[in-house]
């Protein structure tokens, strides 16, 4: 949000509409620059592709919400679940609904890798999952917990501050009941929060449609915060611009025994 001249000027952190950023370069270098607010519709944005990593690239034939690769040189079964979604999903249209693949169809697959038990870790990585639909979270992990025979320390969950809501469910429910280790950085969802359950209310004039925290959902009575890891590692800023998931390495070249 550091961005937002908005949520700035709101938390107080600048004064009027500009803001001054420090930024430092590889070099240890430090730029200084002072940027006045503008409206979005004249900015003119440029996209800059992510780094490619053997972990962000998507197989051909496959889709980027979720996916999976063995990768045999590693001996590591990975399994990229950035949604919680499916194209079986209510949207609004047609197009939106062709964007994602289906869920059942990506999941009997990824069973029958598994079970072939071709790798010796198991890694669901949930890094960029911001949450999604509660039910497919549920059939996920019931898929493991009852069609696999997978054991606490072949499980690595990635996780992020972009793990949210769902994802943030998730990994709290396979470290606490299958001994999964997570491995990555503190989620930034909540184990206990509220939910919008689907509930969708439209405003009358504006025809706005605002989703309502329904219900709470209490996994840990009293429980405060995210899901913490087991193993605390950060990406590695010169890994990055060399394309390398320090995470990944990390899990790849660790040896735990429970």
């Amino acid at each position: 949000m550091m961005n937002f001249y908005e949520f700035l000027k709101y938390f107080k952190v600048i004064d009027n509409n500009k803001a001054k950023y420090t930024f430092e370069t590889n070099s240890k270098e430090k730029i200084t620059l002072e940027l006045t607010a503008k409206e979005n519709k004249h900015i003119n944005y440029l996209a800059l592709d992510k780094k490619v990593m053997k972990t962000n690239k998507v197989p051909e034939g496959e889709n980027e919400a979720y996916w999976y690769k063995n990768f045999k040189e590693d001996k590591i079964l990975y399994f990229r679940l950035n949604q919680f979604t499916s194209n079986y999903a209510i949207f609004e249209t047609k197009e939106e609904e062709s964007k994602y693949p289906d869920i059942d169809e990506v999941q009997e697959r990824l069973l029958n890798e598994i079970n072939k038990g071709e790798y010796s870790k198991f890694i669901i990585d949930l890094r960029k999952n911001g949450g999604g639909l509660v039910n497919i979270r549920d059939s996920i992990v019931d898929m493991i917990k009852f069609r696999t025979d997978l054991i606490d320390e072949e499980i690595y969950i990635l996780t992020g501050k972009y793990s949210n809501s769902a994802s943030t469910t998730f990994a709290w429910e396979l470290q606490k009941k299958l001994g999964a280790n997570i491995v990555g950085e503190t989620t930034g969802g909540n184990v206990n929060l509220f939910t919008t359950g689907g509930q969708i209310i439209e405003l009358p004039t504006s025809k706005l449609k605002v989703y309502v925290s329904a219900y709470e959902s209490v996994n840990e009575k009293g429980y405060i915060g995210g899901v913490n890891p087991d193993f605390e590692v950060k990406q590695n800023y010169n890994d990055y611009i060399n394309g390398i998931d320090t995470v990944y390495e990390y899990i790849k070249d660790l040896n735990i025994h429970k």
